[in-house]
């Protein structure tokens, strides 16, 4: 199953539709850093963000 991660704070109803096709790591509270945003996708294969810029130092 592919993984993907959830930047931002959704609805519930959405993480759980996006975890009957997806490994999801949900992020519930502030937005990430670019460290921790790094090391959180070093294993996924996605992301689902909402407004989050992502640089190269973030990826």
């Amino acid at each position: 199953m592919k993984k993907v991660l959830v930047a931002r704070p959704i609805f519930p109803d959405v993480i759980e539709r996006l975890r009957q096709y997806f490994e999801v790591d949900a992020n519930p509270g502030a937005p990430l850093g670019a460290d921790e945003f790094a090391r959180r996708m070093a294993d996924r294969d996605g992301a689902l963000l909402a407004g989050d810029p992502v640089t190269a130092e973030g990826t």
